[in-house]
């Protein structure tokens, strides 16, 4: 069986899941620090726990391969929203018709929060924002 039968489909699929990793990411070095540590940091003093032998940088949050596209514009969203504004919606509908009459392309979706909030917090609203994306579609 196959989920992901039309283009239309699968580009949804891509900008929920794009959207969903990295709606909550912070610049490189904030990441680097909690990580690249060499020794444990749980308990009241850490923010998140410590995963030995990952190291994640902003390069790495980017991928490679992929450059900006100037008729692909971006979705904000409200502060602490996961609602699709009008312009949003008019947005993602340009978006489609574009990337629709240009099979060639592939879609990655960037987000980025900032500092306030939880991890958990920012996380959560994340896949809020790529389950609205995707409902558009």
């Amino acid at each position: 069986m196959r989920i992901f039968r039309t283009p239309a489909s699968r580009l949804a699929a891509v900008l929920a899941v794009a959207l969903a990793v990295s709606g909550c990411a912070s610049s490189g070095s904030r990441l680097k620090r909690q990580a690249g540590e060499g020794k444990s940091r749980t308990g009241a003093d850490s923010e998140t726990p410590y995963v030995p032998g990952v190291e994640v940088t902003e390069a790495s949050l980017r991928g490679s391969g992929f450059t900006a596209v100037p008729e692909l514009e971006t979705i904000h969203f409200e502060y602490d929203s996961a609602t699709l504004s009008d312009d949003a919606l008019k947005i993602l509908k340009q978006n489609a018709v574009y990337l629709k009459a240009h099979d060639e392309l592939q879609a990655r979706v960037a987000g980025y929060c900032d500092e306030r909030g939880t991890v958990e917090y920012n996380l959560a609203l994340g896949q809020k924002r790529a389950r609205s994306v995707r409902e558009y579609y």
